[in-house]
């Protein structure tokens, strides 16, 4: 729970400044040093149970179900992820001319997980995104831009090596969270570019054990965690030692792994 007023007001005060993820993307398009930092955005999405038939909404800022019932909300989140809201809520923001609804089976999803099967996505080539299908190109326009402001960050995605991801709850998860008609609704954070530039609908942040513990603007520096530098050091030492036998033991898997990271170091360095 949110245990003093000026907690909350700090994040009711924030609020007011938060941007959606395509304005975000766009001044990072010709700011790189906000590049390293992920933001919590002004889009929100709201997952609908309907009869069996799964829907995605996405929806603006004004119609956030999180901003507008920030306290209920986040202690939810808290405890469950998964915020649901009143019914008349969800129907009046998803009624909204900006909000875009898609139908699940439309959008050709894969598990992210087998193991843990909560998420699933689809990925951007930047190179052939005209191949997405008409869904997967709505999704990617309110996410990223459209038009003009679309195609410069593909190329600008494309010279980097960044093939983003949009994430989903699966449809499994979403039938046994809402059994009976109805919705939930999750945050959505935008990634850092050196992550893979995301965009992440499945965000179920709560508090912490002080106040909010939900982030309008986080940091996640473009380097190694020094917690595991030691470990990636030596793991580019035993690579080194001795290259032929390394290549003898590269898959095609670990080959595509190891030259988007390489790309991606090498763009970040003077970009």
């Amino acid at each position: 729970m949110i245990k003093d007023n000026s907690a909350l007001n700090i994040v009711l005060s924030r609020l007011q400044n938060v941007k959606h993820a395509k304005e975000i993307i766009q001044a990072q398009l010709t700011d790189a040093s906000d590049r390293c930092n992920w933001y919590t955005c002004a889009d929100c999405a709201i997952y609908e149970n309907r009869q069996g038939e799964i829907y995605l909404h996405l929806v603006t800022g004004k119609d956030n179900l999180i901003f507008n019932n920030l306290v209920t909300a986040l202690e939810q989140l808290a405890l469950s992820h998964n915020y649901f809201p009143k019914q008349y809520e969800a129907e009046k923001a998803i009624s909204q001319s900006q909000t875009l609804t898609i139908k699940y089976r439309d959008l050709d999803l894969k598990i992210w997980d087998e193991d843990n099967p909560t998420l699933c996505y689809f990925e951007v080539c930047p190179s052939s995104h005209a191949k997405l299908n008409k869904s997967q190109q709505q999704l990617v326009e309110y996410a990223y831009g459209s038009g003009e402001e679309l195609h410069r960050i593909l190329i600008k995605f494309k010279k980097m090596g960044i093939h983003p991801r949009v994430y989903l709850l699966t449809p499994d998860y979403i039938r046994k969270t809402i059994k009976k008609n109805g919705f939930i609704v999750r945050s959505v954070r935008l990634f850092d570019w050196a992550c893979g530039a995301h965009y992440w609908c499945v965000t179920g942040s709560g508090l912490d054990g002080n106040g909010p513990g939900w982030y309008i603007k986080g940091e996640r520096k473009a380097s190694v965690h020094p917690s595991t530098s030691g470990r990636f050091t030596n793991m580019l030492r035993e690579i080194t030692a001795n290259p032929k036998h390394a290549a003898s033991c590269i898959t095609p898997t670990y080959y595509l792994g190891l030259k988007r990271t390489l790309t991606l170091y090498e763009k970040n360095r003077g970009l």
